[in-house]
């Protein structure tokens, strides 16, 4: 137990003993003592309700069953019984007196708040409740983490050992959590992705899946530039070629293509390693980045609507500071032509680790993994939902209901993205602008200057803004009311 655990009985024993008679007029006992964070980053004990348990004592009901075990099985998730937190009693509010206990009640009352945020947003009736949820005791598995498990459908908190805010009493962490099992019940290729297996390894770690060529900087380069690069001239072909965000097809097609921008066909036949299997690799690698980014930023965006605290993940996780929703922009949101040349430093690295040109190389790119790849592509567009969510525009169209709105549609637009991914995912580079794309146009915001303004500021572009749009917002800038 950390000094954090045992404070935060200790005090909540005392808070409440002291400001609490004990009446011998219990009540209904649906009252609790917990620590409740701030959208601030701070926390306060408060006497909160839960209004939906089949039994006070026993942490199941009709939002989540929650499981305190050592045990967890990968089709089952967490394995027991739903929790019965050990509580002291003071008229009709009950205090849970250890840090298990305070983990169940806490976790509890969580999801309890969370089902009514989806009942609010239209989306509850998607998912299966009661949500199942374990706190898993056994640190073997691993520490100071929380995640969504979509083959058993579950939410697990593991052992916290930092001296922040521990992970169960953090709502917007499990909110988070939450909206992985939205997404991945409707975005079906998630899973798909997760369990496909390249060279017997499971994807959603990469090994084995990464293309084995040491310094194959022809191919890269070749693919780099065919998603989009300015040093090929502006033909028929090329046009063609970028069209969805510079995606490419890897059929046949591809080689008709580079041919016609002027490569000779044999000498393409002799590039090493531009094959099916390496291409279908590269894409793979490509897109697991941007799907997965896609994920993590839809979740924070629904956790920072679940409590209103933009710094989240850092109150409970040190590492996690890159991932502040109201920090600074790092700019990873890349076009697939920049993530290939990515992958290439990782390729290079995982081939040859011994190269001190490759270490280096990594070094520089600062991203060790693809999964640490998508968590700060995640973040930058957990940024630009923010910043959406505050516009004008939205204020105007939706008031104070603008950021609930722009979850809403986030949810709404879940199919549509199963849709693209379903016809992309494994033939071309997916667009990492597609969400947004979608999520302006179900706002109806897809023409705003404000909007172009935005994705000018974060992306350096805007490709959703037509000519019109940007003639618009110059003359309303000039004043001239003149047609050209």
């Amino acid at each position: 137990m950390t000094k954090w655990n045992v404070l935060l009985i200790a005090l909540g024993v005392t808070l409440l003993t002291s400001c609490s008679d004990v009446s011998k007029d219990e009540g209904k006992l649906n009252k609790y003592r917990l620590p409740v964070p701030s959208n601030h980053g701070g926390m306060s004990f408060e006497t909160v309700i839960i209004d939906d348990l089949q039994d006070p004592f026993i942490m199941s009901g009709a939002s989540a069953n929650v499981i305190v075990s050592e045990d967890y099985s990968y089709s089952e998730g967490p394995v027991g019984s739903p929790a019965k937190p050990n509580f002291i009693r003071a008229g009709s509010v009950l205090v849970p007196t250890d840090t298990k206990s305070i983990a169940a009640v806490a976790s509890y009352y969580h999801f309890n708040r969370i089902k009514k945020l989806d009942e609010l947003l239209g989306i509850k009736d998607r998912l299966t409740w009661p949500r199942k949820v374990g706190i898993l005791t056994n640190p073997l598995f691993m520490t100071d983490n929380a995640f969504y498990q979509p083959f058993n459908d579950t939410i697990n908190i593991v052992p916290y050992t930092e001296e922040l805010k521990p992970l169960y009493i953090n709502g917007a962490v499990l909110a988070h959590e939450h909206f992985h099992a939205h997404y991945n019940t409707l975005v079906k290729w998630t899973v798909l992705i997760q369990r496909s297996k390249m060279n017997g390894k499971l994807s959603g770690q990469l090994e084995g899946d990464y293309i084995e060529i040491c310094e194959g900087d022809k191919f890269y380069n070749l693919i780099a530039k065919s998603v989009g690069s300015p040093s090929f001239p502006e033909t028929e072909a090329t046009v063609s070629l970028k069209k969805s965000e510079n995606s490419l097809s890897f059929s046949q097609e591809v080689f008709d293509k580079l041919v016609s921008f002027g490569v000779e066909e044999e000498k393409l036949k002799s590039y090493p390693y531009l094959d099916q299997e390496n291409l279908s690799k590269l894409t793979h690698q490509v897109n697991y980045i941007i799907g997965r980014a896609w994920d993590e930023g839809n979740a924070d965006t629904y956790a920072y609507l679940y409590d209103k605290n933009p710094n989240f993940l850092t109150d409970s996780i040190k590492s996690a500071h890159y991932r502040k929703i109201d920090g600074s922009y790092k700019g990873t949101y890349k076009s697939a032509s920049n993530i290939v040349m990515d992958v290439k430093v990782l390729n290079d690295f995982r081939c040859n680790p011994g190269s001190r040109k490759n270490v280096e190389a990594l070094k520089n790119l600062g991203i060790p993994t693809e999964n640490a790849y998508s968590y700060l592509m995640a973040s930058d567009y957990a940024k630009f939902l923010k910043k959406l969510s505050e516009s004008e525009v939205l204020s105007k169209k939706y008031g104070d209901k603008a950021q609930e709105n722009l979850v809403k549609s986030l949810a709404n637009i879940l199919p549509e993205i199963n849709s693209y991914m379903a016809n992309t995912y494994l033939k071309e580079f997916l667009s990492p602008l597609k969400p947004i794309e979608l999520l302006v146009n179900k706002l109806g915001i897809q023409n705003e200057p404000e909007v172009c303004d935005l994705l000018e500021e974060f992306y350096g572009e805007n490709p959703m803004c037509s000519a019109d749009t940007k003639k618009v917002e110059a003359t309303e800038l000039t004043g001239d009311k003149n047609e050209a």
